[in-house]
């Protein structure tokens, strides 16, 4: 054996006994192979004994669970991002954004511009003017009831009286079908509606203002309900059908006014042929009946026809004038739920047919330069004499408003700078409606559009742990309330939470809350990617100027509030400000202390972004998209 062989073989026993084998219990006898043509030769093997591979197993084990929890370890970190920060961070890749998406996406609001009033082609002006609505409301408010009980039936209805009358209403369909509400009529009641004209009780804008002037005695008049009466040419009757066209759609119309004194000509001329006698032999109350006939070479078929009310508003016995009084409003462009049938009602025309029982007089002043210049005065005004000096040269949008065209003439009067003011305000809160409705559904498209392929989990955590302490605190705040019989309202805060937050059965509110959380971080994400993409960051003087902006902003807001708060318990209030400065500091410190540092900075960034983002759509709303557009 060459000396390297001994060497080696030595070598080998040294790492054997490291390993806690002495001489006796070496596993195998060290032999290397012979050289220069000496034949090798191998000793037998023995197996590796129970405890030597106990021992190698576990320390594989060990070795690998180590690198497992190493690699978990690294993977989290770089999950959370510790560190990250929107602005510096390489957002493509946490997002994926398509700009052919957000350079080109569509939505559709529910709004409408202020109303204007209209002219036909005959030259008739027609429809409401909102800024009508809003003089006549201010001028109703500051009216007084001669005498509440009084009840005229033979004065002009004005400003702040008090009318009792009867109605019903329909509007037209996209056929042009004339569609009965039966939610809007009363005639069955037994007293009939009261309503102070210019106090926009009503859910109907312009239903009120659509009265002054009119004097009952000028139209027909509601005499009460004839039950189980045979129809005669003296009536008036209130019909609920179906009817068909050569059996095409059946439409139904329900509380239909059919005046019998109009005549056999006329109503058979509207309804078909033979249609006036055969309601001369019915009865009020009575249903169920089929009637066919034709109309201007076309089948008619009426189905489920009903006699519901007959009356003698119509006759000359009781009342000298024969028409309808027909007044138009229209729907609140807020009307109803967005995404619910009724919410195609919103800004849609409706024609109420009136039967002024009596009104109520009222004294109201006159629209005057000297009645404008009292609202100024007062302290709870939201405009100067110095605020309007700017409308002198302002263009009137609705020129065929009343009060415009009553004082168009007189541009440097207070209240033509008033009628200019209101519009301008009214054209002011739409946009800011409309841009407001057009950013949540730019965020809907966004959010459904853009895919988050990892998130920031430190900024998720941190707006989630934010999300629970609020609820956590709103719970403790609320956890001892009773409801009506005397028990805890709240089990716990899992009870409070699913009430709190709307949840089923199912949900869990920190998965809620979670989801929450990861969708306001791809909000900012989203923001953030395309401020940067485009180009659109601010550079340090602009930013600084609009953060200060932004926070001069919410001080005035806050102080103002903060003022009328109080004003509430204590009228006199703001004569105890002795030191302003001091009270000023102390609202700052309030209000930084409840939004911090990076609350503002990231406002600042999304109201300088915002103005392209919504550049960046196509929009349609109730200007071009009407529900039921009337066609006749």
């Amino acid at each position: 054996m060459s000396d390297r062989q001994r060497l080696n073989r030595k070598k080998e026993e040294k790492k054997l006994r490291k390993m806690g084998y002495n001489q006796e219990e070496l596993p195998f006898e060290v032999k290397l192979a012979a050289k220069d043509g000496q034949e090798a030769t191998k000793a037998p093997r023995t197996k590796l004994s129970p405890t030597a591979w106990a021992a190698i197993i576990t320390g594989g084990i060990v070795l690998i669970v180590g690198i497992v929890v190493l690699i978990v370890v690294l993977v989290n970190q770089y999950k959370k991002d510790p560190n990250f920060d929107y602005l510096s961070a390489d957002l493509s890749g946490y997002i994926e954004f398509s700009a052919d998406t957000y350079k080109n996406y569509k939505v559709e609001i529910d709004i409408a511009e202020p109303h204007r009033k209209k002219k036909g082609e005959d030259g008739k002006i027609s429809g409401v003017s909102d800024v009508d609505v809003k003089i006549t409301n201010l001028l109703c408010s500051k009216s007084e009831l001669v005498d509440d009980a009084a009840k005229s039936k033979n004065v002009p209805v004005e400003i702040g009286d008090t009318v009792y009358y009867r109605y019903q209403a329909y509007l037209f369909d996209k056929d042009g079908e004339k569609v009965y509400l039966s939610g809007l009529n009363d005639f069955t009641n037994l007293d009939p509606t009261k309503m102070a004209i210019g106090n926009h009780t009503q859910m109907m804008i312009g239903l009120d203002i659509g009265l002054i002037g009119k004097d009952q005695t000028q139209y027909a008049r509601f005499d009460g309900n004839t039950s189980g009466a045979a129809v005669t040419d003296k009536h008036v009757v209130y019909l609920s059908y179906k009817k068909s066209t050569d059996g095409g759609t059946a439409y139904t119309h329900k509380s239909e006014r059919v005046a019998m004194t109009d005549g056999k000509e006329k109503v058979d001329g509207e309804y078909g042929e033979g249609f006036y006698d055969f309601l001369c032999t019915r009865k009020s109350g009575e249903s169920g009946y089929t009637f066919e006939c034709e109309l201007e070479g076309k089948k008619l078929k009426y189905t489920d026809l009903q006699v519901q009310l007959v009356t003698l508003c119509e006759s000359t016995e009781t009342n000298g004038g024969t028409e309808i009084l027909t007044v138009e409003a229209y729907y609140p462009y807020d009307y109803g739920t967005t995404g619910l049938p009724s919410a195609y009602l919103r800004n849609e025309t409706v024609y109420f047919e009136i039967y002024i029982d009596g009104v109520s007089e009222a004294t109201t002043p006159t629209l005057s330069d000297a009645f404008i210049n009292e609202l100024l005065e007062d302290e709870d005004s939201d405009v100067t004499a110095e605020d309007l000096e700017k409308y002198g040269e302002y263009e009137f949008r609705d020129t065929n408003s009343e009060y415009y065209n009553a004082f168009k003439d007189q541009k440097q009067s207070l209240v033509y700078k008033y009628l200019c003011y209101v519009e301008d305000t009214l054209w002011d809160y739409y946009e800011e409606a409309r841009d407001s409705m057009i950013e949540d559904a730019m965020w809907t498209v966004f959010l459904n559009s853009a895919k988050v392929t990892r998130y920031p989990e430190s900024k998720v955590d941190e707006i989630y742990e934010q999300y629970v302490e609020d609820l956590r605190a709103n719970y403790n705040a609320n956890k001892d309330e009773l409801d009506d019989y005397g028990e805890l309202l709240y089990e716990d805060i899992d009870d409070y939470a699913k009430s709190y937050l709307s949840l089923s059965d199912k949900e869990k509110w920190e998965d809620v809350l979670y989801e929450m959380s990861e969708n306001l971080v791809k909000e900012r994400l989203i923001l953030y990617y395309v401020m940067k993409v485009e180009g659109l960051t601010p550079t340090e003087e602009q930013f600084a100027a609009e953060l200060a902006a932004i926070k001069q902003e919410y001080i005035d807001e806050y102080v103002r509030q903060y003022i009328e708060a109080q004003l509430e318990s204590d009228e006199d209030y703001d004569d105890h400000l002795t030191d302003y400065d001091a009270f000023l500091e102390a609202r700052k410190e309030e209000l930084f202390d409840f939004y911090d540092e990076e609350y503002f900075k990231e406002t600042t960034y999304y109201e300088h972004v915002l103005p392209t983002l919504l550049s960046y759509a196509t929009v349609s709303d109730l200007n071009t998209r009407r529900a039921y557009p009337q066609t006749k």
